[in-house]
């Protein structure tokens, strides 16, 4: 908790997003690839599903809170693997659409998120925990500050985002993770009791929803 609260208040996520792209990008490739070389005769992709998220996944999500990236060039980058993993998967049904359906239709055929909304939800989820006392970090927990509202409104109190003048600011881990949950905090209960997982359900569906209602509207 000490060392998560001393690169949250540090703000070292942009050496972290550089790192990871550079340095753990090619194990992860790496291990994508020995994936596909065993089981190139595998005919059940939830046999495939269970090696990619057991072997590749953990490895571009972990620590993501931290160096979660804002910029869309190197948040596809890390879909990227993703994207490659769902064409060997899915190789079987042989497309003959073109193009292929959607990227997150692909990703709902096997029951996956995609990086990205799962980065998004594992922040939401830090402010979740913090809220609920499962993280005890008085330092962090400080930093959140309802908004004060001069009258009653029917949506929930929001969080107080910090004041930065540029983006690389705007983005730091915990002021990222305060607006992720300011946007879904009509899905947490603040006033029961329920547990982790379902406001973890509730956002995985409402994320999922989201995706699939702008590729319908494009």
């Amino acid at each position: 908790i000490e060392t998560a609260s001393f690169l949250l208040k540090k703000s070292w996520f942009k050496v972290f997003i550089w790192k990871f792209l550079f340095f753990y990008f090619p194990p992860i490739y790496r291990m994508l690839g020995f994936i596909k070389r065993i089981s190139k005769e595998f005919e059940d992709y939830y046999a495939l599903k269970t090696l990619f998220v057991s072997l590749v996944r953990p490895n571009l999500e972990y620590a993501s809170v931290v160096w979660s990236p804002h910029q869309a060039c190197h948040s596809e980058r890390i879909e990227r693997i993703q994207h490659n993993f769902l064409r060997f998967a899915l190789r079987m049904f042989r497309w003959t659409a073109n193009p292929l359906p959607a990227y997150d239709s692909r990703c709902a055929l096997l029951g996956l998120e995609s990086i990205e909304d799962r980065r998004r939800i594992a922040s939401a989820l830090l402010i979740r925990d913090l809220l609920c006392g499962r993280i005890d970090s008085p330092h962090l927990t400080s930093k959140l500050r309802f908004e004060q509202r001069p009258y009653a409104r029917r949506r929930h109190a929001k969080l107080v985002p910090f004041f930065h003048r540029t983006n690389y600011g705007k983005f730091e881990p915990l002021n990222n993770a305060i607006m992720n949950f300011n946007h879904y905090c009509d899905l947490f209960g603040f006033r029961s009791e329920e547990s982790r997982g379902i406001f973890c359900d509730r956002l995985k569906l409402t994320l999922l929803t989201e995706r699939l209602g702008q590729h319908r509207s494009r």
